[in-house]
C-alpha cells in the first residue's frame, strides 16, 4: 500500500506555481488520492522523476502531453 502524501509536502503545494505541469499534477494526485508509484506507471518514468516534477522540476516536452492528458482523464472521471 502507497504511503500518503506528508502534511509538509502538502503545505508545501499551496503556495507553488501551478502553471508547471508538474505541479498541476501533484495538486490533482493529492486531491484524488494517487500515489507517485501509480503515476510513475502510468507515464512510463521513474517515482524519482514524478517526485521532481511534483516540487517544480523541468518537465521535458515529450513528457507535458502526457501529464495534461492524464490530468483530464481523472478530472473527467469524476
Amino acid at each position: 500500500m502507497a504511503r500518503p502524501y506528508s502534511d509538509r509536502f502538502i503545505l508545501g503545494l499551496k503556495g507553488a506555481d501551478s502553471s508547471k505541469p508538474g505541479v498541476r499534477l501533484a495538486k490533482i494526485c493529492v486531491k484524488y488520492g494517487i500515489s507517485a508509484t501509480e503515476v510513475s506507471k502510468k507515464l512510463c518514468v521513474s517515482r524519482v522523476t514524478i517526485h521532481s516534477w511534483f516540487r517544480g522540476g523541468e518537465v521535458r516536452n515529450k513528457n507535458k502531453n502526457n501529464i495534461e492528458a492524464f490530468i483530464k482523464s481523472l478530472e473527467t472521471r469524476v
